[in-house]
Parts: C-alpha cells; structure tokens; sequence
C-alpha cells in the first residue's frame, strides 16, 4: 500500500483516514433520500422516468434535485417501462360495397332496409368500448 500511496503522491495516513472516515451528515441524508427515490420509483411501478419522478416529488414537497432523482436511479441500475402504444395496420380494412348511396329512402315493407354505425369509446381506464346501433329504415325502429 506503501507503493500505490507513493506513486499517487497520497500520504499513507491520509489514505488510512479516508478509508476509515465515518460518514457525514449531508451523506447520511443522501443516502436517505436516495433510499426514497428508489422506494417512490418501485410503489409506481417503474413507470415513471427520473424526470416524471422528479416532478411527483417536488408535487409531494420532498426537496430534491432532478440529478439526484437519476443518480438514485442509476446507482440502482433501474430504469422506467416504456409502454408501447397500439400501432395502425398497414392494410386498409375490408369495408363493404354502398349500396344506398346515401338514399335512405324507405322500400318496400316486406324488404327491409337496415343501416348500421358502430361508434368506438375509450374508457379511462385504457380499454375500449364499442357501442353498435341498427335502425330499420322503412319502419324507424331501433333493431339492436
């Protein structure tokens, strides 16, 4: 060790006070916050990035700092999910040919004439809802 400390040009009892040195305050309270971020990050589930984490704790009133937040996070070799969204197919849907063109005037009785839309609602919770509502023409009667 004797060596090492003369090729650094490090005195021996520093080295040995450096090594032996008890932590300070502003370390214990690093480390403690530190602690935190990690704990935050795990309860939401690592789906938030250090940025996103950074802002959740100052609207939590916890003093920190955006470069402690990802310091935290890099020490603990944790990084945030990223969600993928759905994508569009490439290929068109099959639609069906207009038979009306848009003459929705009532036929004969005994041939019905029925028309169709279906309308997509997104929840808040993610999920999709469809709702389809059919109408016959000729008669005005909500069929389902």
């Amino acid at each position: 060790m004797r060596w090492l400390c003369h090729r650094l040009q490090v005195s021996i009892s520093g080295f040995y006070d450096y090594t032996h040195r008890k932590p300070t305050e502003n370390q214990k309270k690093r480390k403690k916050t530190a602690a935190y971020i990690v704990m935050q990050f795990k309860c939401l589930k690592g789906r938030m990035g250090y940025r996103k984490l950074y802002r959740y704790l100052v609207n939590k009133n916890v003093m920190v700092s955006l470069f402690q937040v990802r310091q935290a996070l890099c020490e603990a070799g944790l990084k945030s999910k990223v969600v993928t969204y759905y994508k569009k197919r490439k290929h068109e849907h099959h639609t069906f040919p207009n038979v009306l063109e848009r003459s929705f005037k009532p036929g004969k009785k005994d041939v019905p004439t029925v028309v169709c839309d279906i309308t997509e609602f997104r929840l808040m919770n993610g999920m999709k809802v469809y709702f389809c509502a059919a109408l016959d023409i000729s008669t005005r009667r909500v069929l389902g």
